[in-house]
């Protein structure tokens, strides 16, 4: 598993199950651009979620920080 895939499950292992998610925004900051298939995944996994009338709101930036790459998700 990827640190990138690390990252991700415990940021989506962190929202508590009895609660139906239907709006997410998620952000990506790193040293570099993500290539198609890690957005990919990223967008996979979130997908799997089973929202109902989601809406889906992604957002990636490429920063000025070596070695830095930070997920966030706020949802509600």
């Amino acid at each position: 598993m990827s640190k990138s895939d690390q990252v991700l499950s415990q940021i989506i292992d962190q929202i508590p199950e009895e609660i139906t998610v239907k709006s997410v925004m998620f952000q990506v900051e790193s040293n570099r651009s993500f290539t198609v298939d890690e957005l990919q995944i990223m967008a996979d996994t979130i997908e799997k979620m089973d929202m109902k009338d989601e809406h889906i709101f992604y957002n990636a930036e490429v920063v000025d920080k070596p070695k830095h790459c930070w997920m966030g998700m706020i949802y509600g």
